[in-house]
Order: structure tokens, then sequence, then C-alpha cells
């Protein structure tokens, strides 16, 4: 956990770009999704684009294990987590909150976030949420393997 100037400079804004056009697909199909939910339609199981969100989800593990290497401790790895979460799920639970009301977008998407997609009891919210939670946990696991430093240990990561 060193903090490495060249590292940080040298910084492949490609990545970036592959990440916020993945998930801007993901956002397109889950609008699409609902607005044919709401207006009864179903969807055909064709039109989801899985490879989309492991895609995104296995990205984003690489780059958070850059982003652990050049933080300078445990601490300020979990502030720039906590930064890149939080403001988006603040702005999320606002919208809702305008959209559905305050019980049923806010109460609601807080469920389905803390739940992780288990207690969707709540009529409306925001469904997106479920996956938060079950990536925060790879997250952590991911953490907790580097600091045992199971990288060294091709049976452990197996």
């Amino acid at each position: 956990m060193n903090s490495h100037p060249a590292m940080e400079s040298k910084r492949n804004s490609n990545f970036d770009w592959l990440r916020l056009f993945l998930s801007f697909s993901v956002a397109y199909f889950h609008a699409g999704y609902f607005s044919r939910v709401i207006n009864g339609e179903d969807v055909p199981f064709g039109a989801i684009p899985f490879p989309m969100v492991p895609t995104f989800l296995a990205l984003s593990g690489y780059l958070m294990f850059n982003s652990f290497a050049s933080s300078r401790s445990w601490f300020h790895f979990m502030q720039k987590r906590a930064l890149r979460i939080l403001p988006a799920l603040i702005l999320s639970l606002i919208v809702s909150g305008f959209v559905w009301g305050f019980y049923v977008g806010v109460i609601g998407s807080l469920k389905i976030y803390i739940g992780g997609g288990m207690l969707l009891s709540s009529p409306g919210g925001n469904g997106s949420l479920w996956s938060l939670l079950w990536e925060e946990i790879a997250y952590a696991i991911m953490a907790l393997l580097i600091a045992m430093k199971a990288y060294n240990h091709k049976t452990v990561i197996w």
C-alpha cells in the first residue's frame, strides 16, 4: 500500500472509458426493461445484455486492486471507496424519493439495497440497488484476500 507517483501518472483512461460504456449499457437496459414492465410488456430473455454486468464487475475489480495498491492505508482505501459509492447512492435515493415518495422510493430502495435483493417485498424503489450490496461484499472479500497475500497461492485463488 505505497503511493507510487509513477503509477498514478501513467493512468490508462481507456479502462475508464470502457467502464463508462459498460455502465451506460447496463443503465440503458434497465431503463428499457422497466419502461416495458410498467407498460405490461414482456421482455424477451435474449434482450438481457448478460456480458455487460460481469464484464463491468471484472473491470471494476481489476481497477479496485490498483486503487488498493496506490492507497496510503486501509482507511485511505475505504475513504476512496466511500467517495466513489455514496454520492451516487444518495442521488439515487433522492431521485427515487421524488419519483415514488419517501416511503416507497427511499425506504423501499434502502430495503432492496440492505437486503441485497432478498427483501423485495416493498412495492417500488430502485430495484437495481440489489447488486450493490453483493458488489461491496465481493470487494471486501477481495481486500481480505489481498491482506492474506492470497495472490501468492494459486490454490486459494482457485
